[in-house]
């Protein structure tokens, strides 16, 4: 199954606004990448997205549209840094710095003050327009000054935020 990029945009983001979302991967991508396009297709089980071909990013056409917006962002970070290394611990680390870069990208730090008060990890971020694993490498990525900014914003404590990780879907403070 291939479509073209505007195709995949239009059948992945359905009703979701760009002007509601503070970074739109879809904007990214026409801005800084127009040789690049987006395919919907058949992946291997558990790949959400992959960028092919230096010119060819595809994600899974079954995607819904947080998971599309946070695949596609995650993809074009890959793009602007290159390929990842063959060595599979450098490829580990590669992926590592991938998801906290893309989740930077799209989980603002005043967003996630917006959202720390939820109870449920699914309504934050939901709320954030996110999939679970990007809030997850957002929260467990917070710098201490973003913690100490983050606590003075919110009723959480510093020391609260700074053991705050997501486990199996769960927030729980360690």
């Amino acid at each position: 199954m291939s479509t073209t990029t505007a195709d995949a945009r239009s059948a992945l983001m359905g009703d979701v606004s760009a002007d509601a979302l503070r970074y739109d991967p879809w904007h990214h991508l026409a801005e800084q990448f127009p040789w690049v396009r987006v395919e919907l297709g058949k992946l291997r089980p558990g790949r959400m997205g992959e960028w092919r071909n230096a010119d060819v990013i595809v994600l899974a056409y079954y995607l819904a549209p947080n998971d599309a917006r946070c695949t596609l962002a995650h993809e074009l970070v890959h793009v602007e840094r290159g390929p990842s290394p063959k060595d599979p611990v450098l490829a580990a680390a590669e992926e590592t710095i991938v998801d906290e870069i893309a989740a930077r990208r799209l989980i603002t730090l005043t967003d996630l003050a917006g959202v720390l008060g939820m109870s449920n990890p699914y309504q934050m971020h939901a709320a954030l327009h996110a999939d679970l694993p990007t809030l997850q490498a957002r929260l467990n990525t917070l710098s201490v000054l973003e913690r100490t900014w983050l606590a003075e914003q919110t009723s959480i404590t510093v020391a609260k935020l700074k053991t705050l990780q997501m486990k199996t879907g769960k927030l729980r403070a360690l």
